[in-house]
């Protein structure tokens, strides 16, 4: 098995939000790994291979093109079923994304860029590069701009891996997160060639379906909101819940602890919250984290510094601000029954 980073988006840019949910299956009925400058019917890489082998390489108007997209001929004559991609910079930037393939190269015949892919399964997703399980070696190989494939040592995915697992197996029933607290349930592989089950407790969601609790947290959210005459926007651009009340646009990050203890929950919740808003900021969105459960008294301080609403539902009750006297409108939205 080897290990290469993805590079999708030129340092600066955005990073493709199409080729992310591509991964996860998000927009097909199997999850893809996608590479670019393939955005022509002859860019396909078997086509290139074998003009290549052929002495007919283009030599007019379209070799420039030709060119650039043969930088990738790794993704169809070097990776193999089983190796391991590291997509950089998604589903956002300081972040990566990690899929096993699972098939033959293909390419797809639609328009647009992107078309070379591979078949590939989630292991995991959304992992922040400052997180410790990442490693130092692994770190600086998705930090630094690589060309759009490159090899990174076998030694340093495993690292990566052998440290998810051992979390895993830290996180069972009865463990305690060092403050006193019961970290939550999570699930231990039946079968260690499954990497995606073995590490779903990363990706917060089982065998890479949407995670129930948390759709059915956002349902919940979703009808509370629209009963009080407020139209929300469901995963747009990353972000859990977003929606407008009395002239302020507000986001919020919503963790559900049904594979996540609630200090992991929290921590999570509060990177993401930040990365996606900045309070410090006139014209930023107010930030709201949205828990399924109680949180300790430390943890609503360190958010209210930070100027961040923590909200927590009650399947009975609805939903109840933690940290009131923060945002005066929310106080009232959520007091209401």
């Amino acid at each position: 098995m080897k290990a290469y980073g993805v590079q999708t988006a030129d340092v600066g840019k955005p990073p493709r939000k199409d080729v992310f949910e591509s991964l996860i299956g998000a927009t097909r009925s199997k999850p893809i790994a996608r590479l670019g400058w393939s955005y022509r019917d002859e860019l396909d890489l078997r086509k290139l291979s074998t003009a290549r082998h052929e002495g007919a390489w283009e030599k007019g108007r379209l070799k420039k093109e030709w060119d650039k997209a043969w930088r990738g001929h790794g993704f169809y004559d070097k990776v193999k079923q089983r190796d391991l991609l590291f997509y950089r910079n998604l589903p956002a930037h300081g972040r990566f994304t990690v899929v096993q393939v699972t098939g033959e190269y293909g390419y797809l015949k639609t328009d647009g860029d992107f078309r070379s892919y591979l078949p590939c399964k989630p292991i995991a997703e959304d992992i922040p590069l400052s997180d410790g399980v990442v490693g130092t070696g692994l770190r600086t190989s998705l930090q630094r701009p690589r060309g759009r494939l490159y090899a990174i040592p076998t030694d340093l995915a495993d690292g990566f891996l052998n440290r998810l697992k051992s979390r895993s197996r830290s996180s069972q029933p009865g463990k305690t997160d060092g403050s006193g607290g019961k970290r939550g349930r999570v699930r231990r592989p039946a079968d260690l060639d499954e990497l995606k089950d073995r590490f779903s407790y990363v990706i917060g969601r089982q065998k890479r379906t949407v995670n129930r609790v948390h759709q059915k947290y956002q349902i919940q959210l979703r009808d509370f909101l629209r009963e009080r005459g407020l139209k929300a926007d469901f995963e747009g651009d990353f972000i859990d819940v977003s929606f407008s009340l009395d002239g302020n646009d507000y986001i919020g990050e919503v963790k559900v602890t049904n594979w996540l203890s609630m200090p992991e929950a929290f921590r999570i919740a509060l990177g993401q919250i930040l990365d996606y808003g900045s309070p410090s900021k006139s014209d930023s969105p107010r930030l709201i984290i949205f828990l399924d459960k109680e949180v300790d008294a430390r943890r609503i301080k360190l958010a209210g510094t930070l100027g961040i609403v923590v909200v927590v539902s009650n399947q009975k009750k609805g939903f109840a601000v933690k940290n009131p006297n923060i945002d005066p409108a929310l106080d009232r939205l959520f007091a209401s029954r």
